[in-house]
C-alpha cells in the first residue's frame, strides 16, 4: 500500500541479509570447534529467517494485489 515495488523491497532485504552475514563472519571469530559450530548454526538460522521473510513478503504482496483486483472488479460491476 506504500507504493514500494516488490523487486526493490526484495533487493533491500537481500542487502540486509548479506550485511548481517558479513558482520557475523567478521565479528564472531571462533577459537574452538564448538564456537565454530555455534557460529555456523547462527548463520544457518539467519538464512532460514530471511527465507521466511522473503516468502511472507511476497505472499503479502500477492494477497494485497489480489484484493485490489477484487475491489476494482466489484467497483466496475457496480
Amino acid at each position: 500500500h506504500e507504493g514500494i515495488p516488490l523487486p526493490d523491497l526484495i533487493y533491500a532485504l537481500t542487502l540486509v541479509k548479506h550485511h548481517i552475514r558479513e558482520f557475523i563472519k567478521t565479528h564472531m571469530l571462533s577459537d574452538t570447534a564448538l564456537q565454530l559450530h555455534h557460529e555456523l548454526q547462527f548463520l544457518e538460522k539467519t538464512s532460514v529467517f530471511f527465507d521466511d521473510v522473503f516468502f511472507y513478503t511476497i505472499t503479502g504482496y500477492q494477497e494485497a494485489l489480489q484484493e485490489e483486483i477484487r475491489k476494482r472488479v466489484r467497483h466496475d460491476n457496480d
